[in-house]
């Protein structure tokens, strides 16, 4: 090959490269033209995430920096997980909806990033000051959900207060409408704890029951009224020996959390988990 370029004169090797440069270039700038054409039909894996949160939007959900509901105890459903891709990699997400403990959906849920694999049963979700102890984006859809309001524990000496001495009367005054709807603000201090409820100020004086230690000082927190069923299938606490279908009496904070309930021989016990 070499030798027959030698005999080519310098006018015909000038021609051979200007057409071989020239066929390079319009191949050149035809590739480029596809690629671009590519990349301009593909969307980018930021537009696919935003996509992917559409599809609160979608289902008629909004983003909200609040909870506005009553502080308390509720529940959090899963609905499951899915896939999300992002410009780093693959998450998922989980939709945990907030139910009350009626079993009334509340109209919000909370979006979890990477959440446990292993979450699918329902968790116990606090609420407080309208945030949520779960960490996540909060949404929510108007269901027509009315949380009931409770005031505060009010002191004051027309608020009538019903007192209740555990250790010899055992475990009173928790109402059917008490256990039916969210829990309430409350206080806890020495051996007693309570709250108003229904405008009523209700106090368990646990002293002498088995188990309660008592605390000093004041503590803020919230009163849980349930059968012994439901509160032990919302609590983590271990409790063998409650009675079946016995109403019992609770305080959650982030201090101290226990359980007054009616044991199988009829005795009152604190049991705190």
């Amino acid at each position: 090959m070499k030798h027959l370029l030698n005999d080519l004169s310098n006018e015909e090797k000038n021609s051979i490269r200007e057409q071989h440069n020239g066929g390079m270039k319009v191949m050149t700038e035809n590739f480029r033209k596809l690629l671009n054409s590519k990349l301009g039909d593909a969307k980018p894996l930021v537009l696919e995430q935003e996509s992917n949160n559409d599809r609160y939007k979608t289902a008629g959900y909004k983003e909200v920096s609040d909870i506005n509901l009553p502080n308390g105890s509720y529940v959090g459903n899963p609905s499951g997980f899915e896939k999300v891709a992002s410009p780093a990699n693959l998450y998922y997400v989980s939709d945990l909806h907030i139910y009350d403990k009626s079993g009334k959906s509340t109209g919000y849920l909370i979006s979890l990033e990477n959440p446990s694999r292993s979450g699918y049963e329902n968790v116990d979700v606090v609420i407080t000051d309208k945030k949520s102890d779960m960490a996540g984006t909060y949404f929510f859809k108007d269901l027509g959900y009315k949380p009931t309001e409770q005031p505060q524990i009010n002191t004051q000496q027309n608020t009538k207060t019903l007192t209740n001495k555990v250790a010899s009367e055992g475990i009173k005054n928790v109402t059917s409408q008490m256990m039916s709807d969210p829990p309430f603000p409350g206080e806890y201090s020495g051996y007693g704890f309570g709250g108003v409820f229904g405008g009523i100020n209700y106090m368990w004086d646990c002293n002498g029951v088995e188990g309660m230690s008592g605390v000093r000082g004041m503590v803020d927190g919230i009163v849980l009224t349930e059968t012994i069923e439901n509160m032990l299938s919302y609590q983590d606490a271990e409790i063998t020996d409650g009675k079946p279908g016995s109403p019992c009496v609770g305080f959650h904070s982030d201090q101290v959390k226990f359980i007054i309930y009616t044991s199988i021989d009829g005795k009152s016990k604190c049991k705190n988990y």
